[in-house]
Order: structure tokens, then sequence, then C-alpha cells
């Protein structure tokens, strides 16, 4: 762990090192002091005029880290956030915080871990599946078991999941708009894939068949 980092004629708080390589850049203000967008500013141009994937912004007490994304505009996605004084130990999902940014976890690169699950099994993701084509199909399915004589259509079910089961902000939110466009996409390729692998399959059968057509013409005239 290194103090002062410097980066481009300015000064990062702290450093973390596995042997050679630079891990994290950290962003440290004073405990007493609330992180504020314009530290959280400060901590991302610091990793982005570094090239810097990871970086941890906190005042001791609040420790938020990110990872950052060198797109077009440079983003960056909240990984985790905990506060130091209100952990609990006996609670796994508090322990996976602190792993993450522990030596042994850095050996181990547990954040990259950390980071994909959380990047797909979030109420954004959720959200999105919960609005698919499946989803409802299994609704309409569950409902009727309560009434057979029910007519239930699609959107009836999708409205309703929408406008009184999801909050807004799992709708409206930029991220959960990116969460259900990247959800609409995959459910695209995987139904390409099917049509792709299907028509492959009738072009499979229809040779064997020529094939087997073929060889049997050949060992008539042979036969002849």
């Amino acid at each position: 762990m290194t103090r002062e980092y410097a980066i481009k004629g300015t000064y990062c708080d702290l450093a973390v090192k596995v042997e050679a390589d630079l891990v994290f850049l950290i962003e440290v203000k004073a405990i007493g002091i609330a992180l504020q967008d314009k530290h959280y500013q400060q901590a991302l141009d610091y990793g982005a005029n570094n090239g810097t994937e990871w970086i941890i912004l906190t005042n001791g007490a609040v420790w938020r880290v990110y990872k950052v994304k060198f797109e077009k505009p440079i983003r960056t996605e909240l990984v985790c956030e905990f506060d130091f004084t209100a952990l609990r130990l006996k609670t796994q999902s508090d322990v996976d915080k602190l792993y993450i940014l522990c030596k042994e976890g850095l050996k181990k690169n547990a954040i990259d871990e950390f980071t994909q699950h959380k990047m797909v099994v979030n109420r954004q993701y959720i959200g999105a599946i919960l609005q698919s084509d499946s989803i409802v199909d299994a609704i309409k399915r569950e409902l009727r078991k309560v009434d057979p004589m029910v007519r239930i259509e699609d959107q009836e079910v999708l409205d309703i999941i929408r406008n009184d089961v999801l909050k807004r902000e799992i709708l409206d939110a930029p991220e959960a708009i990116e969460a259900f466009d990247r959800y609409s996409k995959i459910l695209k390729k995987i139904e390409k894939k099917k049509v792709k692998d299907k028509a492959a399959a009738v072009v499979s059968s229809v040779t064997e068949a020529v094939v087997a057509v073929a060889g049997s013409v050949e060992d008539g005239k042979t036969v002849g």
C-alpha cells in the first residue's frame, strides 16, 4: 500500500498494489465529512487519468467501491457500499464485501467474481425478466389454476406487473432501461440460434435422406 500516489501532477491518497500491479486507487476524506458528488468526481478523475479499473471513495466509515468503465463518456458501476461501523460479521453478505478488499481476496481476484454476480443478480435484471413473455405465460398458467374459466390476456398481466408490482425506479431508471434492453437482446440472440439450429437440423435431415435415396438408386443399378 502506497501513500500519496502521483497521477499526472496530482496525488491520490492511497494506492493498493499486488506485487507490481496496481489494483485500487483510494480517495480518503475525513471521517466527519459526508461523501459528496465532488469527492466521487475527484476519485473518478484519478482512475480515468491513470487507467485504473477500480477506485474506492471513503471517509473511513462509509466505503464505496466503483468499477471504472472506459467508455465514451467514462462512467462507473457502484460495485458495493458499506458502513464499516454497521457491518455484521455473522452476515455473509457483509463478509463478502470486506473479502474483496482484503489481501487474500485481492490475490484471488474475488472482486471480479463479486462484480459479475452483482451485474447479473440485481433488481434491474430481475425486473426485466418479470416482464418477459415466459414469465407472463407462467403467471397465466398459475392464474388458470385458480379459475380455469377466467380469460387472461398477456397485456393485462404485463400491465399489472408494470403498474402495480414493480416500483417505478425499476422501470424508469437508466440502469433498469439498460438491463431491459440487454435482456431483450439476449432473448433475441437465443431465439435466432434456435431458428438457425432448427434450419441446420432440417438441412441435415434432407441431406441424409438424399444421400440414402442416392445410395439406394446406385445399389439398384449395380444389382441390375
